[in-house]
């Protein structure tokens, strides 16, 4: 009789199918359970960016970062002091009489419009927004929800990332992001964050919400979709990326370079009443924020500029 164990024509046996339908489930499972520790694994484990913050906060006293901070003042004080010797040397010896007037003045009183280029290390960064953050928000009329605990803003290889945490109750969790910002002409700053980081797991910003809904103690789904309202607005936002300084100065960041673990900020620091001319020059058009501004009028002898002039135009 003919050999038909080997005859493509006869079925399969039943128990061959159960045999590899078991292997394939299996497999499947095995793949999901991996999947799923990976899931979690993402999920839990903070960026980088946090985690070189939580060390920098380890290693660190608040009295510290404070000086940290104020440092970063103090350095684009020094930048001005060198700026202005500089010009100081390069001068005929008939104009060091102003010289001489612009360091008897008041520091208020003194007339200062430059560009400096400001280089801050992601320690100088994390301090700038550990002590100053909190207060720059309110000013500006942004909430900033008591859940969100620990924002930090550092150079990782070329970009831009933030972090913070959402805490409540007992349960943490770590969000992360790349920030991408534009600075405007008008003086302004547009900032967009469209995609975050449940820990380590990349999702749109705007789904961090039901993120909140599923990870969160039960019964808070309502604080958990206020908490991603608000993040989701960080898909893009507009801030006036402007930092007050002592003497009444401001300094008003228009440009900025990422490096490996730094940014380089291209920063105008001007005197309170020139900061005040330029934005009602920008307000009404004729300049823009890179523009020089263009010398006040002299008034004939016995009349006095009056302060309603300025008094108006926004200051921050």
């Amino acid at each position: 009789m003919p050999d038909k164990t080997n005859d493509p024509a006869q079925p399969v046996q039943p128990k061959r199918r159960r045999s590899r339908f078991w292997r394939t489930v299996k497999t499947l499972t095995v793949v999901a359970l991996v999947g799923g520790a990976v899931v979690v694994y993402l999920a839990r484990r903070p960026p980088k960016v946090w985690r070189d913050y939580q060390a920098f906060i380890r290693q660190t006293s608040p009295q510290e970062r404070d000086a940290l901070a104020q440092g970063v003042g103090d350095k684009i004080e020094q930048m001005i002091a060198r700026s202005q010797r500089s010009l100081d040397e390069s001068q005929a010896a008939a104009d060091r009489v102003n010289t001489q007037l612009f360091v008897d003045l008041p520091k208020e009183d003194v007339a200062i419009d430059q560009v400096v280029e400001l280089e801050l290390t992601n320690e100088e960064l994390s301090a700038l927004v550990t002590v100053w953050f909190e207060d720059w928000a309110d000013q500006r009329g942004y909430e900033i929800p008591d859940q969100l605990q620990q924002p930090v803003l550092a150079a990782d290889k070329g970009e831009l990332k933030m972090a913070f945490a959402i805490t409540h109750e007992g349960w943490s969790q770590v969000f992360g992001g790349k920030v991408s910002l534009q600075f405007t002409p008008d003086g302004m700053a547009q900032g967009s964050v469209p995609e975050m980081t449940v820990g380590s797991l990349p999702v749109p910003a705007k789904s961090v919400g039901n993120v909140l809904r599923s990870e969160m103690p039960d019964g808070n789904a309502s604080l958990a979709d206020q908490i991603g309202q608000w993040i989701a607005q960080m898909e893009r936002f507009d801030f006036r990326p402007v930092l007050e300084m002592e003497h009444r100065r401001r300094a008003r960041v228009t440009g900025i370079s990422v490096g490996q673990n730094s940014v380089t900020l291209s920063v105008r620091v001007q005197d309170h009443q020139t900061y005040k001319r330029h934005n009602g020059l920008m307000a009404s058009g004729r300049i823009n924020v890179f523009g020089d501004l263009p010398p006040i009028p002299q008034l004939p002898q016995g009349h006095e500029a009056s302060a309603t002039a300025v008094a108006e135009v926004p200051t921050d």
